[in-house]
């Protein structure tokens, strides 16, 4: 059995851990999580990933669940990462690309 601290690490490079599957209902949070990102970029241009959480109420979101919207989203090709911590749609997307 792992110990607690092994467990909680603040650390951004630490190896990440295999996530559980998703169940239904965290699939269709996380998609939507991932359309009100892909909005808001789309409504106000690249933004810090501060600015963005800021922007979409993430504070609201489930703990972790910002950083898990943009991973997926950008696992998706909906967001793209770019230096410095900020995030944009990418440029080649069509208007209605988040319609999905």
């Amino acid at each position: 059995m792992a110990n607690a601290s092994s467990k909680v690490s603040s650390d951004a490079h630490a190896p990440r851990r295999m996530a559980r599957p998703l169940d239904r209902h965290d699939q269709a949070l996380l998609a939507a999580e991932v359309r009100r990102l892909v909005h808001e970029l789309r409504t106000s241009g690249p933004l810090s990933k501060r600015r963005l959480g800021q922007r979409c109420h993430a504070g609201d979101w489930r703990d972790g669940t910002l950083d898990a919207a943009i991973r997926e989203g950008i696992r998706q090709g909906r967001l793209r990462q770019l230096p410095f911590g900020w995030v944009d749609v990418p440029r080649d997307r069509p208007a209605r690309a988040d319609a999905n």
